[in-house]
């Protein structure tokens, strides 16, 4: 999801959230996303579009880390009613943490600059 708008965000994040309450997904072991057919091909898209904004931000060399609030709200929609749904994503879930803690811990150039003065 690339909408800035954060009301919608949270919209779908609400939205969803209930949605997988009602009707959770499946276990990762499992072949399907859920045991209802009609809600298989949304959950699938749920999946990827988070896997997609994961990696895309660990890919970037200038990502900012709002670009990720789309992408971390509706995880966590996922999350909230099966805790086992992060397992999927785990490993570049871990990268994307690894590399905010590492650019949260670097100067930034305007800071050494100031600082140099």
């Amino acid at each position: 999801m690339t909408c800035p708008n954060t009301k919608v965000i949270r919209g779908v994040h609400s939205l969803l959230s209930r949605l997988m309450s009602f009707f959770p997904t499946e276990p990762v072991k499992s072949n399907v996303a859920s045991k209802y057919e009609e809600l298989e091909c949304l959950y699938a898209c749920v999946s990827k579009g988070v896997y997609e904004g994961l990696t895309n931000y660990e890919k970037s060399t200038n990502g900012s880390p709002t670009q990720l609030f789309s992408t971390l709200m509706i995880l966590k929609a996922a999350c909230m009613h099966n805790q086992c749904y992060i397992d999927r994503l785990i490993t570049t879930f871990m990268k994307v943490l690894h590399k905010m803690a590492k650019e949260h811990l670097q100067p930034t150039t305007t800071e050494n600059q100031s600082h140099g003065q």
